[in-house]
């Protein structure tokens, strides 16, 4: 245990705590007036938490396109896909009636295979591990996960964003859809960059201060620039808080490159190893749940305008946490639950 380099379960812990800070600010975010203290308040704390699914799937890319991680085909299905399939299809039964409970079998159907919300992250996940075995493929060459990796800045991060940006469009259908430049897109480059940061570059200290500035850049292009399109469209509008921005990607790897290189020097004792293991190894099932205590607060008119948003969204998210954490802790502990809910 002292030879675990805990800085992927700190920014797990974070990134979760994060999701849920998007959740509970997204609440009323489009519900109050552009111009009022709260919607730039939630603005705000959504804008600072983009980071957080990003830095999931970094975490994942580290780990799993390791490979000293053995994995094969028949694993990866068996232990891992499935699995996962499992638990979509469960947590999607369980909202589906906790929500929107359906009329008949196909309003069921629909409602299950869709999902919820937060639930297409399982579906997002679910697709990059069947590509594992090609992915672990591509960084087992460092130059060739460069190239991957600039190829999805260039189209995924570019191009892609710019799909419904007047004549940008254009661009978009001759290089994306006409070029069929499907695989660099999407969450791939995060999986592969993840890898890519903490397994084979390596920054100086000059480049991490440049990586923190972008970082900073980042957040203030999100919050601003939320800001200003949604007044020039008279809406709230959430086009700077897409995963696949520059904007967004600029803040995680700033995230990423702080956990990674400062997280390592700070000593802790064994006791505070484990539980920041333990609270890691939750991280997932409070991901999973905290949608449903959010539903429940706000069910006792317990949300983010229930107060100041500046101090209700923080106040809030630590009650969601909390209580999703003890839950996850809980499924934990319930033999075959543990493997397919949590």
């Amino acid at each position: 245990m002292r030879n675990r380099d805990l800085s992927l379960d700190l920014l797990r812990i974070l990134s979760a705590i994060s999701v849920i800070t998007i959740h509970v600010a997204g609440d009323y975010w489009s519900a109050v007036s552009i111009h009022s203290l709260e919607w730039q308040t939630f603005n705000f704390y959504d804008s600072m938490a983009r980071f957080s699914v990003p830095a999931f799937v970094m975490i994942s890319g580290v780990l799993l396109l390791d490979t000293s991680y053995k994995l094969t085909v028949s694993d990866l299905f068996k232990k891992k896909i499935l699995r996962f399939i499992l638990m979509f299809l469960i947590w999607s039964l369980f909202y589906t009636f906790v929500f929107t409970p359906p009329h008949n079998l196909k309003e069921l159907l629909v409602s299950c295979f869709s999902g919820t919300t937060h639930l297409w992250f399982l579906k997002m996940i679910i697709g990059l591990y069947i590509l594992i075995p090609i992915l672990r493929k591509i960084v087992s060459d460092k130059q060739t996960a460069r190239y991957f990796l600039i190829v999805y800045i260039v189209f995924s991060l570019f191009v892609y964003p710019l799909q419904g940006v007047n004549y940008f469009g254009i661009i978009y259908d001759q290089f994306i859809d006409n070029g069929y430049m499907y695989m660099p897109l999407g969450f791939t480059g995060y999986f592969i960059a993840g890898y890519y940061l903490k397994r084979m570059a390596t920054f100086k200290k000059n480049a991490r201060v440049c990586i923190y500035l972008l970082a900073i850049v980042g957040f203030i292009i999100t919050v601003i620039g939320t800001g200003v399109i949604s007044n020039a469209k008279g809406t709230a509008t959430e086009s700077l808080y897409d995963y696949l921005t520059p904007n967004v990607a600029m803040m995680t790897l700033g995230v990423f490159t702080f956990f990674n290189y400062r997280m390592p020097k700070i000593e802790f004792s064994d006791k505070m190893r484990r539980q920041i293991i333990k609270l890691s190894n939750y991280t997932l099932g409070v991901y999973l749940i905290h949608p449903f205590y959010v539903f429940i607060l706000n069910r006792f008119h317990i949300n983010a305008l229930s107060m100041n948003p500046i101090i209700s969204v923080p106040f809030i998210v630590l009650i969601v946490f909390v209580l999703s954490l003890i839950s996850a802790a809980l499924l934990k502990k319930i033999p075959v639950v543990n493997k397919c809910i949590v």
